[in-house]
């Protein structure tokens, strides 16, 4: 299964205590009752599309028989933090009345630790830890300064990141994303390919190009 197709039928099974977390890393404390989400989920409503491209990079990793463990912990991150955010549910409220502002030095912390991270399996949850900031607050608080959340401001970094090695020509395609914190190839092309118009090959390419100047000059 490598997507979804309309009329399909979708299983998922998210254990409680991985909600529980979830919950715990927006709202800076455990929830005070069991949380319980709106049985209905329309297909043209907000929570449905920001679910759909979690639920096919779920897809694409599950098609496969080798092992993702990595991979399937930042799903099931992504997957917990979207359904808290956008289904509604008996809590809701709670997340909705959380300060908007964060401190400056706090985003700026945030930053510096991701940018420190990037080839760590992090999580919205491991940098609002370190942080000591409730996830909801860094979600507002990165959408504001960035126009996205904190882990899809991660994935720029990375792929920027990833570019600036290709260009530099200081290793192969594969080794360039495993060492910024891909780890599902295919998942890295397709956002690569989407972010910059062409492929990670062809920047590779370019890069090999704009060195070879230099290597003949030098060996002059």
């Amino acid at each position: 299964m490598n997507k979804i197709h309309p009329g399909q039928t979708l299983l998922l099974r998210i254990d409680r205590d991985a909600m529980v977390a979830g919950w715990t890393t927006l709202a800076g404390e455990p929830p005070a009752r069991p949380i319980v989400f709106d049985d209905m989920l329309p297909v043209a409503k907000r929570a449905w599309q920001s679910l759909v491209p979690v639920l096919t990079m779920l897809a694409q990793a599950s098609s496969t028989l080798a092992p993702r463990p990595h991979l399937y912990a930042r799903l099931q991150d992504m997957l917990v933090t979207t359904l808290l955010l956008t289904q509604p549910h008996n809590l809701g409220a709670l997340l909705s009345a959380q300060a908007v502002t964060v401190p400056p030095r706090s985003l700026r912390r945030a930053e510096d630790y991701i940018q420190a991270h990037m080839a760590d399996n992090l999580t919205l949850a491991a940098l609002s830890q370190a942080c000591e900031v409730p996830g909801r607050t860094l979600q507002r608080a990165f959408q504001h300064a960035h126009g996205c959340g904190p882990m899809q401001w991660l994935r720029e970094q990375r792929l920027l990141a990833v570019r600036q090695a290709l260009l530099a020509d200081t290793g192969g395609v594969a080794d360039c994303a495993l060492r910024h914190g891909f780890s599902h190839l295919g998942e890295f092309s397709r956002a690569y390919r989407m972010r910059f118009g062409e492929t990670a090959s062809q920047t590779l390419s370019q890069g090999a190009d704009m060195q070879a100047p230099v290597t003949r000059r030098q060996a002059v």
